[in-house]
């Protein structure tokens, strides 16, 4: 039997490293920008139609939700979010919104499954392990999960900041580890610079371009159909941390075979 609305789903593998990120976004709201997700816009737009359905993993307060509604035709959205708190800032615009981890064994039985849209906005970085190489293990587990809430020839939206090379995102990762275990507070070095600006809560565990696409391409039954890379600009703080390439990717994932 399905869950209702809001409730929590069983079976959840969360780590103590996940509920720090948790109990981090249950303190902080972060403010995105829709600027990103309209490359993921326009091709849900040239598809979409009253009877599709959209979920969002990680939903947040429900501010993409409500732009994807607001902006295609899609008949039905749900979120899901593991911050108690989001949900219910989600829940305030009427949508059907579950308790959940995109790593739980459980998810497709509690939110559903068939879903024409999964989204993954900005979520990658933060399924963290207790290691970077656990951390990239989550993300390669989410990949999978995402194919058992999909529909055949379902699609696979993913919004991720990506950065190169992987030897400095070992390095952000490991300090962010280390200044976590003093405090669980947000660090700003520089209020105004672009890109990493934080060195404090939460920890992330950032991929490169190359490494993210490998893993999907290792994902039997998905095919990416559309990648797009909006690169930023390195600041100089960023060049400090040996950070040589800094991007926003849109990717665009198909599940099955078929052409499209």
């Amino acid at each position: 039997m399905s869950k209702c609305p809001g409730e929590k789903t069983g079976g959840n593998t969360q780590s103590i490293y996940e509920k720090h990120t948790v109990d981090f976004f249950n303190s902080y709201t972060p403010e995105y920008s829709t600027r990103h997700l309209k490359f993921l816009l326009r091709f849900v737009q040239e598809r979409s139609s009253r009877a599709n359905s959209f979920l969002d993993v990680g939903c947040g307060a429900g501010d993409v939700l409500v732009f994807f509604k607001e902006n295609t035709q899609i008949g039905r959205f749900v979120g899901i979010d593991v911050s108690s708190k989001y949900m219910e800032k989600a829940r305030k615009y009427g949508f059907e919104v579950y308790q959940a981890s995109i790593l739980d064994s459980s998810l497709p039985a509690a939110a559903g499954c068939n879903y024409d849209y999964v989204l993954f906005a900005r979520l990658l970085h933060h399924l963290i392990g207790s290691t970077r190489n656990q951390s990239k293990a989550n993300v390669r587990k989410a990949l999978q999960n995402s194919m058992k809430l999909l529909r055949s020839d379902g699609y696979l939206l993913i919004l991720e900041p990506v950065f190169a090379p992987s030897l400095s995102m070992d390095l952000v990762f490991r300090a962010k580890r280390l200044i976590t275990s003093f405090t669980s507070r947000r660090i700003n070095i520089l209020k105004h610079n672009k890109g990493f600006s934080n060195i404090g809560a939460p920890v992330v565990s950032y991929l490169g371009p190359k490494e993210l696409r490998s893993m999907i391409e290792h994902i039997p039954g998905l095919r990416i159909v559309k990648w797009h890379e909006e690169h930023k600009e390195v600041s100089w703080i960023m060049r400090l941390g040996l950070i040589g390439s800094f991007a926003v990717l849109s990717c665009v994932v198909r599940k099955g075979c078929s052409a499209g």
